[in-house]
C-alpha cells in the first residue's frame, strides 16, 4: 500500500481522532514541521511524552521513524539511542530534560514547527522552550505555539533543540 505525503493532513479531524481525544488518548505534545506555503502541505509530526515509567533512551514507548517516500517531504524527529524516532517518550523524575532534534527539509525555503496539546507535557514541565541553535533565539511553545524560520536541504539537521523544565524561572545556558 502505497499513501502519497499529498494525502496527509495537519488539521483535518477525522472520526477517529475525535474518538481518540475523548477518551484521552492523545497524550503527546506534537511538533510538526511544515512549510509556510500553503500550497505545499508537505508535514511531519514528532510525539513527545513523559512518564515515571519511560527511559530516557530507547524502549517500548518509543516508535522508529519511517522515511516518507517524498524525497521533499519535511522531517523532525528525536534520537532515542538505538534508533531515530517520531514517538519519544522520556523520564519524567527530571528537574530538566534536554531533548536534541533532527529537523531535514526536501527543499529550501520557509518552514514553521507548531506545537499542539501541550497540556500533554506542562502537566509535569511548566517551561517547553525550543531553541533554535542557528538563530539563538529560544521561543516559549506555552505562550507561542508556533516558530518560522528559514531552511535548506544542506543545512545541518541537529539544529534544533527542546528544554523541559519543572523550574519556572528556568533559563538555559548558551
Amino acid at each position: 500500500i502505497t499513501i502519497p505525503e499529498s494525502a496527509k493532513s495537519t488539521s483535518t479531524t477525522t472520526d477517529i481522532e475525535r474518538v481518540n481525544k475523548a477518551k484521552g488518548a492523545n497524550t503527546y505534545l506534537n511538533l510538526t514541521i511544515s512549510t509556510v506555503d500553503e500550497n505545499d502541505y508537505m508535514a511531519h509530526t514528532l510525539k513527545v511524552a513523559c512518564n515515571a515509567t519511560a527511559l530516557d533512551g530507547w524502549d517500548n514507548s518509543d516508535h522508529p521513524f519511517r522515511k516518507s517516500l517524498e524525497a521533499k517531504a519535511p522531517s523532525i524527529t528525536a534520537n532515542a539511542e538505538k534508533a531515530i524516532v517520531s514517538i519519544n517518550t522520556f523520564n519524567n523524575n527530571h528537574e530538566t530534560y534536554v531533548m536534541p532534534l533532527q529537523v531535514k527539509v526536501g527543499i529550501d525555503g520557509r518552514y514553521r514547527i507548531r506545537a499542539t496539546d501541550l497540556s500533554a507535557i506542562t502537566k509535569d514541565f511548566s517551561v517547553v522552550l525550543l531553541e533554535d541553535r542557528v538563530t539563538k533565539k529560544f521561543i516559549d511553545l506555552t505562550t507561542a505555539n508556533e516558530y518560522m524560520f528559514s531552511a535548506k536541504v544542506n543545512d545541518s539537521r541537529d539544529r534544533f533543540v527542546v528544554h523541559f523544565s519543572k523550574l519556572t524561572n528556568y533559563a538555559p545556558s548558551t
